[in-house]
């Protein structure tokens, strides 16, 4: 006869039996629920995405140390290149990891838009947000946030010095917008500000790290474009449903929309076609193909079969790079409408230079480099850093004077520039670089003012100054020629109070023409 204790007891070992840990691509599959879109509240499906699965799989592969995500815009970047994976080590390992951001007061802003809702997404996940502390009820996130379960996710930004990274080790860091992380110096492919978060992972050895770096292609010149080269240099490939060739078509491969006489043809017309046999791919069929797609590494070949020749490349950092024709999200109709509304700009104008820059690096995940004038000297950029002074991107020197910002907006795409007077008089070029701008999720105006919201919390951080200290911009200048009351609600909203003397101001810009 059993006893009620024994009973009790049996009950007790079995309630606190533990279970290991599931694999990365169960955890993604069990547990993440879309958080916003045209799919959120729904569980994520492979069949919606075939692609993910490779970076799933790559995760989960403990050869790869540092595995680095890019892709085209709306394909899930952030979800999947940062925030699946530091959530999966906190939550499902229990792990202590380094949440990297470019500047620590933008942390609260990456926590709020990007991480928090996918954890009240999901009711299993819901258990791990922070119950007190940092973050917690809502609130807003300073250096550090602890999830109920114990893990901590320590803010390390590119923004601070040394001092303000030290104090804090881990074995594993999820990094986002890599560019911010970028440097001028040409003495190193990796940016110094990345090279100093990396130095918390010292006290593990090699084996033991684990990086997640996500980022857009911006330019040639910064991040993560310039970790391609010591890398897997990773290609999605795919079979042909005609050839069976396996293939990854690129810019050059959508066709059919360059001859169409308005938007709704181009959109119309538009197809993919095998770059091996150059028969049309029906999106129907695109998507079939995408189940069997293989990453290929760059000393790798495949034949028609999917055999793969050749082993791991001699290299412990994985390159994921999703291009426009293994996202499923978009068809060749809704690329093809972008590629037909920047040809329809007059060549060689600044509106054209900038309809391609945003085709780049937006549309096609391309680093984007500004078209050569004829006659024009082509500068070597290492050659150019060693003979200026020794700041880098995104620091202040410092003798530094005065510091100015500005913000040219478009309904797709915002600019800035800021640029530094030095005491002896000289200008010196401190940042510069774009954003998204929302438009297709809401109106241009709300848009716009969303965007220039999210600068925000950079504005505020300032720039880091050599020898010590940070200093913000003394002026802001928003161009409000497009979509003006954005512009203006933005001022109204950023200034404490509204008076001649503003921090921020409208203005408007007018071409020499």
């Amino acid at each position: 006869m059993v006893t009620l204790a024994e009973t009790e007891f049996a009950d007790a070992l079995l309630r606190g039996r533990s279970s290991p840990p599931r694999s990365f691509s169960k955890w993604v599959q069990s547990e993440l629920i879309i958080p916003d879109g045209p799919h959120a509240g729904e569980h994520f499906r492979l069949e919606r995405q075939p692609a993910i699965r490779l970076w799933l799989d790559a995760v989960d592969d403990p050869y790869w140390r540092s595995l680095i995500f890019t892709a085209v815009t709306q394909f899930g970047k952030s979800l999947f290149g940062y925030v699946s994976p530091m959530l999966y080590h906190a939550c499902e390992l229990g792990e202590s990891l380094g949440f990297c951001v470019p500047f620590s007061d933008m942390a609260d802003n990456k926590w709020q838009a990007d991480v928090r809702p996918v954890l009240m997404a999901s009711p299993s996940l819901r258990k791990f947000l922070p119950t007190r502390g940092s973050g917690a009820a809502g609130g807003t996130v300073r250096d550090s946030i602890q999830l109920s379960n114990g893990a901590i996710l320590k803010i390390f930004s590119a923004g601070a010095d040394d001092a303000g990274k030290a104090g804090f080790t881990c074995p594993t860091i999820a990094l986002t917008e890599a560019a911010r992380f970028s440097s001028a110096s040409g003495s190193s492919v990796e940016a110094n500000p990345l090279r100093q978060v990396r130095g918390r992972q010292r006290s593990y050895r090699a084996h033991k790290r684990r990086e997640y770096i996500e980022g857009t292609l911006t330019l040639p010149s910064e991040l993560p474009y310039t970790l391609r080269e010591a890398s897997s240099r990773s290609e999605i490939v795919a079979p042909c449903p005609h050839c069976s060739e396996f293939i990854a078509p690129g810019r050059e491969h959508l066709v059919g929309w360059k001859d169409a006489r308005s938007e709704i043809a181009a959109a119309k017309a538009a197809t993919w076609i095998c770059p091996k046999c150059e028969r049309a791919i029906s999106e129907k069929q695109r998507h079939k193909m995408l189940f069997d797609a293989v990453l290929l590494h760059s000393n790798q070949t495949i034949n028609r079969r999917g055999k793969v020749s050749g082993g791991l490349p001699e290299t412990t950092r994985l390159w994921f790079h999703a291009k426009p024709f293994v996202n499923c999200l978009l068809q060749a109709s809704d690329i093809a409408t972008e590629e037909w509304l920047a040809a329809q700009i007059p060549e060689d104008t600044p509106e054209r230079n900038d309809a391609e820059k945003e085709l780049h690096q937006f549309v096609w995940s391309k680093p984007y480099e500004a078209p050569r004038e004829e006659g024009s000297i082509e500068l070597n950029r290492d050659d150019v850093t060693s003979r200026t002074v020794e700041v880098g991107r995104s620091q202040l020197p410092s003798d530094v004077d005065l510091v100015a910002t500005g913000y040219d907006l478009g309904d797709t795409t915002g600019w800035y520039l800021t640029l530094a007077s030095r005491k002896d008089g000289r200008l010196l070029v401190v940042d510069y670089g774009s954003f998204d701008v929302h438009s297709k999720k809401a109106r241009p105006r709300e848009a716009i003012h969303a965007a220039l919201k999210a600068q925000l919390p950079y504005l505020k951080a300032g720039y880091p100054v050599l020898g010590g200290g940070a200093l913000r911009s003394h002026a802001v200048w928003a161009d409000a020629g497009h979509e003006s009351d954005a512009v203006w609600d933005f001022v109204k909203d950023a200034n404490e109070r509204q008076s001649i003397k503003n921090w921020i101001m409208a203005c408007r810009g007018r071409g020499v023409t």
